[in-house]
């Protein structure tokens, strides 16, 4: 009799456990959470960075008042709290950036077949140095650099010149 009084084990005691319904949704809200804490640190950055002044107190004496704002409007798009130009202005085709992808390699920065065929079909379009002829066929050839980007992938922007803002074709940037 006294064996069967006794209690059972602890383990034996517990009812089995009930599956954790809500799992899933703190799952999800942990997730949520962490996903708006860097737009969160974002808003605070970029509320502190209006609140920050960019320009020195010998620069607000010494410059016009343009020049303030350009200054300042610069080092906040450095600091990536907003653009340099205005939306209205920005040129289309190169997002204002001022380059554009390489018409002759697409933007690989590589031949991409044998250029030289194309540009070199008589022996009178044959590139000419200061000390003579020479033949630079081999910069033509299929994958090797870029003979019109030398490999860089880009170019000024054809419709800006390479200042990123509309209607400024006559501007030549470096």
């Amino acid at each position: 009799m006294l064996a069967s009084a006794r209690a059972p084990p602890a383990s034996a005691a517990l009812p089995a456990r009930a599956p954790d319904r809500l799992a899933p949704l703190r799952r999800r809200l942990q997730r949520l959470a962490a996903s708006q804490q860097p737009a969160q640190q974002a808003a605070q950055q970029q509320q502190q960075g209006e609140q920050q002044s960019f320009v020195s107190e010998e620069e607000r004496h010494t410059l016009s008042a343009s020049q303030i704002e350009f200054l300042e409007r610069k080092r906040r798009a450095a600091a990536g709290l907003g653009p340099l130009f205005p939306d209205c202005c920005t040129c289309e085709q190169c997002g204002g950036s001022g380059a554009a992808p390489c018409h002759q390699c697409n933007g690989t920065g590589v031949n991409d077949g044998d250029k030289a065929a194309e540009l070199f079909q008589n022996e009178r379009n044959e590139i000419i140095q200061r000390n003579g002829l020479a033949d630079n066929r081999w910069f033509f050839q299929a994958d090797a650099p870029c003979w019109l980007c030398r490999g860089g992938k880009t170019l000024g922007c054809p419709d800006c010149g390479g200042s990123g803002m509309r209607s400024r074709s006559g501007f030549v940037a470096d």
